[in-house]
């Protein structure tokens, strides 16, 4: 256990996907939603937030995973969706219709100082940015 528990840190520092992990502890303890879950729906979304400055990583990932793609964008939104089919193949919803437009503001503040500086992460967000990926999950 030790060891996946180092691994998963290892995992969290170098693929930049801390306000995921931000915005699922603020969903989550507002919400009584299991971590996990709201990290499993909470990624594709964040993923494309954060649009062309990531897209290069995925394009890498979706090369080795071989699915296919001509374009470094086309290669990124593969990988998304293959996120989502893993997602989907899991039975977990892709959206956590619950959130209220009310609690965004709280979700905002409260992911954003845990993600930075605690987390490593592609791109400085402000709240605009989380709200957008709380209405991508929200409907």
């Amino acid at each position: 256990m030790l060891h996946a528990s180092y691994l998963a840190g290892f995992a969290f520092t170098n693929n930049f996907v801390g306000y995921v992990h931000a915005i699922a502890h603020a969903v989550g303890a507002l919400y009584h939603i299991p971590h996990g879950r709201a990290n499993a729906v909470l990624l594709p979304a964040v993923l494309r937030e954060y649009g062309s400055c990531i897209a290069p990583k995925l394009a890498v990932l979706a090369d080795a995973l071989s699915l296919g793609g001509d374009t470094v964008s086309e290669k990124a939104e593969r990988m998304i969706a293959a996120i989502e089919a893993m997602r989907d193949s899991f039975d977990i919803p892709s959206t956590l219709p619950h959130l209220s437009p009310n609690d965004y503001t709280e979700i905002a503040r409260r992911a954003l100082k845990e993600a930075n500086p605690t987390y490593p992460v592609p791109q400085i967000w402000d709240s605009e940015k989380i709200f957008s990926v709380l209405r991508r999950v929200q409907s």
